[in-house]
């Protein structure tokens, strides 16, 4: 007698929330324990200080901790310096913030110095908050998934993951640039 086929059903990813869109510069939502930022302009002071409420946020949310990835559109200017200094301090220990996984959109002398800058901020913070950055979504997925699992206690299914992402990353962009 032949078996029925076992069928896998997963439920569609639960849609994220948003948390705090400034406009023209970036747009957050969550997607369980985890912030997807999306910047399409410069890191002012304003935009970090907003991160900060970001994380306080979520912090309130998820006491066990919570991690963040974020999308930099190709050729943004780099954060004026009193913005890369205030982003610096969410990479110190005593965070809720667990890992971070940026995805920087770009290549060449851009992307290297963007990933220098955010390499020197975490250096100087101690680094306690786990980082990565990438050029991809694949990426991102290829270590966030296990370390955010490591480092909170929760599995995000990857499938799930990948299509908050993306959706995040394109209605993300929409929303910052028109709002």
């Amino acid at each position: 007698m032949d078996q029925a086929p076992k069928i896998s059903f997963r439920p569609p990813p639960a849609p994220s929330s948003a948390l705090l869109v400034e406009p023209g510069v970036y747009h957050y939502s969550a997607w369980q324990n985890i912030n997807i930022g999306v910047w399409v302009g410069q890191a002012t002071l304003r935009a970090a200080q907003g991160l900060l409420l970001i994380g306080k946020e979520m912090s309130r949310r998820y006491p066990g901790g919570h991690s963040s990835i974020v999308f930099v559109l190709d050729r943004l200017p780099a954060p004026t310096p009193e913005a890369r200094e205030l982003l610096g301090q969410l990479f110190k220990a005593g965070s809720e913030l667990a890992c971070t996984a940026v995805i920087l959109e770009g290549s060449g002398f851009w992307a290297s110095g963007l990933r220098s800058m955010i390499a020197n901020m975490h250096r100087t913070a101690a680094g306690a908050v786990r980082l990565r950055v990438g050029t991809s979504v694949d990426e991102a997925l290829d270590w966030f998934p296990a370390e955010h699992e490591r480092c909170t206690g929760i599995m995000v299914d990857v499938a799930q993951l990948r299509m908050a992402l993306l959706s995040a990353r394109e209605h993300g962009a929409a929303a910052a640039l028109k709002a």
